[in-house]
């Protein structure tokens, strides 16, 4: 019962009024998922981790796709190359010691993936000088040679320093840096003319 101050009457209420119920959030019915459905889910899953370690195991397998020894017998070289190619090439200098130690002394840029066998170690006779050289790798202007190869890398065994031409890398070399050394071939370069109309 309420009473109306302005009017003086009185005013009665009715039981719904008074006996209304407080409004009340509706409840979230829990989720449930079918026992199908997880099956489901769990093989989709599993499909992808095993997907992805099968392609990691894929690109972690190497070969060896050139390698040479030294004249004096002390090194070996070794192209290790990965089997899987997702775009580009890209591979590993080793240089293995006669007492079975070794250790990488390049990792290329990016490179040609279609050339994969192309390229040769060549060995100065003192044992002091690698070079490699091949075909289609991509090497700034100046480093092709006349037989159609391009002089790629050179590693000096002494020193340990290296040099490499291609256009991703360097430092560049040229024919100075080779002579003096006995490669047990002629390492004759491209004339300008012929390395600006080959491109």
């Amino acid at each position: 019962m309420e009473l109306d101050n302005r009017f003086g009457n009185v005013q009665h209420s009715s039981p719904q009024e008074v006996l209304r119920p407080e409004p009340q959030s509706p409840q979230r019915r829990p989720f449930n998922i079918s026992r199908s459905s997880a099956i489901v889910l769990f093989s989709l899953a599993s499909l992808f981790v095993g997907g992805f370690t099968l392609l990691l195991w894929a690109l972690s397998q190497t070969q060896i796709t050139t390698a040479a020894y030294s004249p004096d017998g002390q090194h070996r070289a070794d192209l290790v190359d990965r089997k899987l190619h997702m775009i580009d090439r890209n591979f590993r200098i080793r240089i293995v010691e006669l007492s079975g130690s070794s250790q990488f002394v390049f990792h290329s840029p990016d490179e040609n993936p279609l050339n994969i066998g192309q390229e040769r170690f060549l060995w100065s006779q003192d044992g002091r000088r690698l070079l490699l050289v091949g075909r289609g790798f991509w090497v700034r202007k100046g480093a092709e040679l006349a037989n159609g190869e391009s002089l790629y890398f050179l590693w000096d065994a002494a020193s340990g320093k290296s040099w490499c031409n291609s256009d991703q890398r360097g430092p560049p070399f040229d024919i100075t840096e080779l002579e003096g050394f006995d490669f047990g071939e002629n390492l004759e370069l491209k004339s300008v003319e012929e390395q600006f109309t080959s491109r």
